[in-house]
């Protein structure tokens, strides 16, 4: 849904409409949480609106442009095809755990409580993929899609790596604090860090496949109604969203799609950054 309020701002958010026979649905995210009138009709959550000041506080813009998405190196996976990427905002860092319970007013799930406790100024993970969402919608923004998180790790394509092209930076792959190691990060002004190092990240977009990549053979492939329920995660390689990230995976870099993960998963080396629009998508102009 996307709402605008001239001269204030606008918000691009996430809503579910059931089918006809649902009964009245309760979740913890508002992106599937809606209520049926006695009338008939559907609620959906109301939309606040953050002042677009405000809502780009912390973020960078990343000029569009034309890129070959995808990697050769897993062609089934990634099979590079040509790709048009919009302008949008990015945050700098991921979200972090103090500011996701500053954002949370009432969101508080699994992600603040973990053993041991993590430190304010953290990558704030275990959250699902409705959390993520939750969360960047209280501050005004959305999540990157896939196309938009590669193009900006991989400088619109020109580079292998966030910093250019060098894997030998990678010496190890710690979780802590955002903006470490020092190396993850653009050569932009400002720049954005972390696009391949501390946690893996979530995404808007669904695993599906990418175009004139292979046919997977039918008992491998995903049905549409398993593919509804999962997001692609990006970031850096697969062992990283166990927080186990293996050196021997390192190198593969962040065109690779690091998972296909059921939205509602949590994990000890996952979190998320937000995004934004340069403006409301899909509203016609006035």
């Amino acid at each position: 849904v996307v709402a605008e309020k001239k001269g204030h701002g606008f918000h691009e958010v996430y809503r579910t409409v059931p089918s006809a026979g649902d009964e009245t649905q309760s979740s913890p995210n508002r992106f599937r949480r809606w209520r049926r009138l006695p009338d008939g009709r559907i609620r959906l959550p109301e939309i606040r609106i953050v002042p677009t000041a405000q809502a780009l506080r912390g973020m960078a813009l990343v000029e569009g442009g034309d890129f070959t998405m995808g990697d050769a190196r897993w062609r089934v996976l990634t099979h590079p095809h040509p790709r048009t990427v919009e302008s949008f905002y990015l945050a700098t860092a991921e979200m972090t755990v103090g500011e996701s319970r500053k954002a949370a007013e009432g969101l508080i799930s699994a992600m603040q409580h973990p053993d041991p406790p993590l430190a304010d100024d953290e990558a704030a993970k275990y959250v699902t993929f409705g959390d993520a969402l939750d969360l960047a919608e209280k501050v005004g923004l959305r999540l990157p899609t896939e196309a938009e998180f590669e193009y900006a790790a991989t400088n619109g394509g020109r580079t292998t790596f966030p910093w250019g092209d060098d894997v030998a930076l990678v010496t190890e792959w710690s979780y802590g604090p955002v903006g470490e190691p020092e190396y993850d990060a653009t050569p932009t002004n400002p720049p954005l860090r972390g696009l391949y190092s501390n946690v893996a990240e979530w995404t808007l977009s669904r695993p599906l496949p990418y175009p004139g990549a292979p046919q997977l053979p039918i008992e491998g492939s995903l049905s549409s109604k398993t593919v509804h329920f999962m997001r692609t995660i990006r970031g850096g390689p697969p062992s990283v969203v166990t927080a186990r990230a293996r050196p021997e995976e390192w190198s593969f870099g962040p065109r690779f799609r690091v998972a296909e993960l059921e939205d509602g998963r949590r994990h000890a080396g996952l979190g998320f950054r937000g995004a934004r629009s340069i403006g409301p998508r899909y509203l016609a102009p006035n």
